[in-house]
């Protein structure tokens, strides 16, 4: 379902990576970061600001920008092979 839902981005930039927590004698928990900028481009605006039909975006009187996500994470490895995660993710400007 995600993939569909992803069909009105037409510009992406992503940047991320995690990071091994040896250095703090945590040697299987893992910490992630990651930064992502959405877009639609020009045309895709116009065509929307008509009146063509779109998914998720458009109803021709938004103002389109970047959508912009910073999303982290820790894995924290509890007991032989099992693990807890906490995730946090910030959401600018949706759609």
């Amino acid at each position: 379902m995600s993939h569909f839902a992803y069909t009105g981005v037409d510009q992406t930039v992503e940047l991320g990576g995690d990071y091994f927590m040896r250095r703090v004698h945590r040697p299987q928990d893992k910490i992630g970061l990651v930064l992502v900028s959405n877009a639609i481009k020009r045309d895709h605006q116009n065509y929307l600001h008509l009146g063509g039909p779109g998914f998720l975006l458009g109803d021709g009187r938004l103002n389109y920008g970047r959508e912009n996500i910073v999303e982290s994470y820790y894995n924290w490895h509890a007991w032989r092979g099992l693990f807890y995660s906490i995730d946090v993710e910030d959401l600018a400007d949706p759609g």
